[in-house]
């Protein structure tokens, strides 16, 4: 979680980079799905390919089931109602500390961490 303009969206080109760096026997993901407003991009590490993926978000909850080494990432974008998909995969959202958003995505295993250097006094 941060405000507008602390880095967010910038750490998942950072998580991504890394993951890009790294030999495919040491990395534990070889796919990423990229949700972006309701724009869904899946990103082949192996490969260094990223395509647009026109999928509804209600088959890749069934799909996600099936992927293994995949990592999904989050980003609202400028649409600030789009939901998150529901996945079966590792996750990693950048959310600013909207209320309505948060309620519904905490529900399930979720663990939050402040973006450096705020906490979550400093965020609202």
């Amino acid at each position: 979680l941060g405000n507008a303009g602390t880095g967010k969206s910038w750490f998942q080109m950072y998580v991504l980079m890394q993951l890009m760096s790294c030999d495919s026997d040491n990395r534990a993901f070889d796919i990423v799905i990229r949700q972006v407003g309701s724009s869904f991009f899946l990103i082949d590490l192996d490969e260094t390919a990223v395509y647009l993926w026109e999928i509804p978000p209600g088959r890749l909850r069934e799909l996600s089931k099936a992927m293994r080494r995949t990592l999904y990432f989050f980003e609202p974008g400028n649409d600030s109602y789009s939901p998150p998909a529901d996945v079966f995969v590792p996750s990693l959202s950048t959310l600013s500390p909207c209320v309505a958003r948060l309620k519904e995505y905490k529900k399930d295993f979720c663990k939050t961490v402040y973006f450096w250097p705020w906490s979550s006094g400093e965020l609202h």
